[in-house]
């Protein structure tokens, strides 16, 4: 893919986290009560402890270099981490 920006990652993250019936991870305030559909907000919310999908952080993605893919053995770019 070509042209895609962090803000359209992370808000197609939060469409799938919401198609599957997860918790999204990216807000647009502080209080985690706006979901981040829209726009370019540089300082978007990161809920943490939800189950919805997101973008590998840096140290994640360091641990995960050496696999066929640099995010994994699967070819799907966001990931859902549990617990």
């Amino acid at each position: 893919m070509y042209n895609v920006s962090w803000y359209d990652c992370v808000k197609w993250c939060n469409a799938r986290s919401s198609k599957e019936g997860l918790t999204p991870v990216y807000y647009t305030d502080a209080g985690f009560t706006t979901v981040y559909k829209t726009g370019e907000i540089d300082d978007a919310y990161v809920a943490w402890p939800t189950n919805g999908y997101r973008l590998p952080t840096e140290a994640e993605w360091e641990t995960l270099v050496g696999n066929a893919y640099p995010w994994g053995t699967s070819s799907a770019v966001a990931m859902r981490i549990t617990t």
